[in-house]
């Protein structure tokens, strides 16, 4: 055994890659992929998979056509995998977030998986759903370049950490509203500095938290005043009611006091009706305040003394809610005892019962403001909330997907996006199968009641990645280097299912054959090798692009680029030293003409059939001879 796929000698007596290890995907331009499937397998192909990237042409498939293509597979000994969609998996859209949205990508992922499990009889079918499809971050090298020590000795003492790849760009999403918002890296002028200071997104995100959370502090406390002005406005009236109210018992008041005193007593029922309101948006914001300050505290971020702290915090705050609720009952009481009519002796009393009321309920709303003294972190970066998001939705899919076929189950492979998308490198995708494989294993311990241990053993073999070599060679564009880029291939090797291989220069997914750009394809694939981790690993040749503009197969210039064997044998020839591109069709072991007419024709001369009829053979001639006048 060696140690490689690849080697630079042209000896021939090292094994390269052999063909039947890659693929192919079927158009995304139509839903009939039998038809494409067809001609893929006349190619020699054995890795096929079904492209149904666009929400409408997924559905379009009909179910027939997958039982058909799994009978194909059986009579071909090919395998057929399926890109599922490329929707949103964490709830994103171009309108911003909400759990609807995810719910929703979660039942369509679940609908595609379980069709897919029609097309082998033997199961575990690899299903590639995108991580992502919404702008999660912008790198850029050369700011980790020009301020990363500044940066450092800027953040020293102040407890700020300065990750290792600094962004130009983050996008951030208000977990309770779902509304994203842009933060750019900047320099920031403060008062008592000379110099402006580096504000990195990370930072501007702890510093809008912290404003927000200190916004809905001041809305309620502008709320509590506003009330008790209008109450000191209230008894400042009825005082000067009194004296009228005096009158009308004893039937003293002339007219115009008498219209006085009803003047007075409309604006005491107006200022009531406004204290009320403003009591309600009290309440309202108080737990609404709650409320946030309970979804959006991650808890195992918290450190044990911390969290011992939250948990107290949480206890004091349903206790304060439990108080003000009965406050507001008993309010509501004494309310409705002063529209019923009474003597001023019992307006007094109620009054002052009510005076009682709302000091003891300010006192309480004060004490909850200050038991919530951790600022939440409402606003969440993208790529972060994403994971936290997408890991319900690939855990809830292979959930669902175990009880109905068990150990046959498609695999769900999480594919890389784009690098300014989240789920994007090896670190984060890494977290994202961690996250849904812990989900998972909880599902199945608590519903299925499987031990822990034999549901972590199913969850690694049922949720990976799907590494797309040229989505990370886009990190180009930003600054990274090929070292950089084979970095996260060593990072995310032990989790990949499945592979796409495509190439480009780095600045666009063009899709390009491998060997056309500068992906580091052969580098990638024995990085995957090394951990062990390639056996059984289905590589599928992303290439439209190129078909699209060449109006040819891929497919020899990648077992060119690959140093495959000709022979699917293996061993010399290989198609870098034979270069026979041209003969594509009759070289491969394919299922269409096997001792082609044009083998023998071009290659062997085979009789006179290829002879112009001018001199005896059979191929149609022209009008005129070669050497008539004005032939050429």
């Amino acid at each position: 055994m060696t140690n490689s796929f690849f080697d630079e000698y042209e000896d021939g007596m090292k094994p390269r890659y052999k063909t039947g290890m890659l693929g192919a995907p079927l158009t995304i331009q139509s839903a009939n992929q039998i038809q494409d499937m067809g001609v893929r397998l006349n190619e020699g192909i054995k890795n096929i998979e079904i492209s149904a990237i666009s929400p409408e042409i997924a559905e379009g498939i009909p179910e027939e056509h997958f039982k058909e293509m799994r009978r194909l597979g059986k009579l071909t000994d090919s395998k057929v995998s399926l890109h599922a969609p490329i929707i949103d998996a964490s709830g994103f859209t171009q309108q911003g977030w909400s759990d609807q949205n995810r719910i929703a990508a979660e039942k369509q992922f679940e609908s595609i998986v379980n069709r897919a499990q029609q097309l082998d009889d033997k199961g575990n079918v690899p299903v590639v759903i995108h991580g992502a499809n919404f702008f999660g971050v912008e790198f850029d090298k050369s700011i980790e370049e020009n301020y990363r020590e500044r940066l450092e000795k800027e953040a020293k003492g102040t407890g700020r950490e300065v990750p290792k790849r600094i962004p130009r760009v983050i996008t951030v999403v208000d977990s309770i509203r779902g509304q994203v918002m842009p933060l750019e890296f900047k320099e920031k002028y403060v008062l008592g500095e000379e110099k402006p200071e580096l504000w990195t997104g990370e930072r501007q995100l702890d510093s809008l938290n912290h404003t927000h959370w200190d916004q809905e502090k001041l809305k309620v406390f502008s709320q509590m005043k506003e009330m008790s002005e209008v109450e000191a406005r209230q008894s400042m009236i009825a005082e000067q009611m009194k004296p009228y109210a005096e009158l009308a018992q004893k039937n003293l008041l002339t007219r115009d006091e008498e219209m006085k005193m009803k003047n007075y007593m409309h604006n005491i029922s107006v200022m009531k009706g406004h204290t009320d309101t403003i009591n309600q948006h009290i309440t309202s914001s108080i737990q609404d305040m709650y409320n946030t300050y309970v979804k959006s505290i991650d808890e195992s971020k918290l450190d044990e003394q911390q969290r011992y702290i939250f948990e107290k915090e949480k206890q004091k705050l349903n206790d304060v809610g439990k108080n003000i609720k009965e406050i507001d009952k008993e309010r509501t009481k004494i309310s409705n005892k002063f529209r019923k009519g009474i003597t001023d002796r019992e307006a007094e009393e109620l009054q002052r019962k009510h005076n009682e009321l709302m000091s003891r309920k300010s006192e309480l709303i004060s004490n909850a403001i200050s038991a919530m003294n951790i600022a939440p972190e409402v606003f969440k970066p993208v790529n972060e909330f994403s994971i936290e998001q997408a890991s319900k939705t690939f855990s809830n899919v292979a959930f669902n997907a175990y009880k109905k076929f068990g150990d046959k189950a498609p695999i769900i492979a999480i594919e890389n996006s784009y690098p300014n998308m989240p789920l994007s490198t090896a670190k984060d995708l890494k977290e994202a199968i961690e996250e849904s494989r812990k989900k998972f294993v909880n599902l199945l311990v608590k519903e299925e009641k499987l031990s822990r241990d034999e549901a972590k053993k199913i969850a690694s073999k049922l949720i990976g990645a799907n590494w797309d070599v040229g989505h990370i060679n886009m990190l180009r564009k930003s600054g990274y280097s090929e070292e950089e880029i084979l970095e996260e291939a060593k990072k995310i090797a032990p989790f990949v299912k499945h592979m796409h291989l495509t190439d480009n220069f780095g600045y666009a997914d063009t899709h390009l054959p491998p060997g056309m750009g500068n992906v580091p394809i052969k580098k990638t694939l024995e990085i995957m090798e090394k951990s062990g981790n390639l056996e059984g690993v289905r590589q599928i040749i992303e290439a439209g692009n190129f078909v699209q503009n060449f109006k040819e197969s891929p497919y020899p210039y990648a077992l060119e680029a690959l140093g495959s064997p000709l022979y699917s044998m293996g061993g010399a020839p290989y198609w870098s030293q034979t270069r026979a591109v041209t003969m594509q069709d009759y070289y491969s072991v394919g299922f269409g003409e096997m001792l082609s007419e044009y083998h023998f024709k071009q290659f062997y001369g085979g009789g006179w059939s290829a002879v112009p009829r001018e001199l005896g053979g059979e191929a149609k001639g022209s009008e005129k001879g070669r050497f008539a006048a004005g032939g050429e």
